[in-house]
């Protein structure tokens, strides 16, 4: 063998190989869905993105549910003497009396 045949085989490069087909998915990106007369018919679908909410839990992924209650026994606030306006700490209680909140955050 001379010298310009092993080169030649060695510049070409062996063929890649073919990618493997998924079963029910065509090539361009559609879907093949089986028709009621058996035959499949290729269907391109509006958006890429394909939901799944097939049960409660799909909508929690990526949720905060926040409660809370502030004064639960639902008492006056403490009096201090050497308040002004309303004969209690403003920074430490408030007059609102029994307080609850519920919170909901979904991210995207």
């Amino acid at each position: 063998m001379s010298t310009e045949a092993v080169r030649d085989s060695a510049a070409t490069p062996a063929p890649p190989p073919a990618p493997a087909e998924v079963p029910g998915f065509a090539k361009d990106g559609g879907k093949n869905v089986k028709m009621k007369d058996g035959k499949e018919k290729n269907v391109v679908p509006v958006s890429t993105a394909e939901y799944g909410c097939k049960d409660w839990k799909w909508w929690l992924n990526n949720t905060t549910v926040t409660l809370g209650m502030q004064n639960v026994f639902d008492e006056d606030p403490p009096f201090v003497a050497g308040s002004f306006e309303n004969g209690y700490d403003e920074s430490l209680a408030t007059i609102k009396g029994r307080f609850w909140y519920v919170g909901l955050k979904k991210r995207f």
